[in-house]
């Protein structure tokens, strides 16, 4: 019996999906399947059926399940246990990035980690900040960069940076850019982003203020898509600062007014204290301490 057989059990039955369980631990369905499979040969048992609602436990697998949480949590304990006697961290650290890892600091604070402490693994996870928010919730996350303040339940989050944004709008608009013309600009097609993204929110809540609502023709979470598609006509977009004047021709900014979101990073309370976490959080705190608290970062 495995670890990862074991993980792949607890994710199976906490998600009730192998589609999720797979999501959850960054690999594909068909190998969750592979897992369960093998699992449930060697310990001869059946552990989940299939319902119309997904993967139910079976009366076994209900058993089973919170002796496999504790296994694994006696794992992961002996794993600290030991880099703590031998004076170094070894392990693994999941952080989800919802920008570019140079905009977010990343590679001096990852070169600093791998100075001090070599055998800590880092795995960087694209996301956005909802959903990073919910990934931390959900154990698939140790650590993770939010834009805005965290809707997460037990999330603690440390203030790094503010962002400036900017409305980023075709070239062919720039007649509408000289001024306040919000009811114009509302009903003109816009680039929105999900409904994970604080950027979005914000720019529902510029427009609603004024009694408007824009018409989103496109949705996306990438910015450098967004960017893209604004150059090609296709509609504004919400975008950090630093990002649209790096565009180049074919791209007008209008800002009315200031407005700003706080980039900060985010972990769960509980797991404060854990060696990995809190080396991994010292160093980015660290970086940004040394930062203009005004920065210019990326994506949302």
């Amino acid at each position: 019996m495995e670890l990862y057989q074991l993980r792949t059990f607890v994710a199976v039955a906490e998600t009730q999906s192998v589609t999720r369980a797979a999501e959850r631990l960054y690999t594909t369905p068909p190998s969750v399947s592979a897992h369960i499979k093998a699992l449930e040969a060697e310990l001869g048992l059946t552990l989940f059926h299939r319902t119309p609602r997904g993967m139910a436990l079976t009366l076994h697998g209900e058993l089973l399940k919170q002796q496999a949480v504790t296994a694994l949590e006696a794992a992961d304990a002996l794993i600290r246990r030991a880099a703590n006697l031998h004076h170094a961290l070894v392990g693994r650290l999941r952080v989800g990035v919802n920008s570019a890892p140079a905009r977010l600091g990343l590679p001096p604070v990852l070169n600093a980690l791998q100075a001090s402490h070599p055998e800590l693994q880092v795995t960087l996870a694209p996301s956005v900040s909802g959903r990073i928010a919910t990934q931390l919730q959900q154990g698939a996350l140790d650590a993770g960069f939010l834009f805005g303040p965290s809707p997460a339940e037990g999330v603690i989050t440390a203030p790094l940076a503010d962002v400036e944004l900017v409305v980023a709008a075709p070239a062919t608009w720039e007649p509408l850019m000289c001024e306040e013309r919000w009811e114009e600009m509302a009903a003109l097609p816009w680039i929105a982003s999900t409904v994970d993204c604080p950027f979005e929110t914000l720019s529902d809540a510029l427009f609603a203020r004024r009694g408007l609502a824009v018409r989103k023709a496109v949705v996306t979470d990438d910015s450098v898509t967004k960017i893209d598609l604004v150059r090609a006509g296709v509609g504004a977009a919400l975008v950090e600062r630093a990002d649209a004047e790096a565009t180049g021709d074919g791209v007008v900014l209008w800002a009315p007014q200031l407005i700003a979101c706080t980039l900060s990073l985010a972990w769960l309370a509980h797991k404060t204290e854990e060696p990995c976490l809190a080396a991994f959080r010292r160093q980015v705190v660290d970086f940004w301490q040394t930062q203009p608290r005004r920065a210019h970062l990326g994506m949302d």
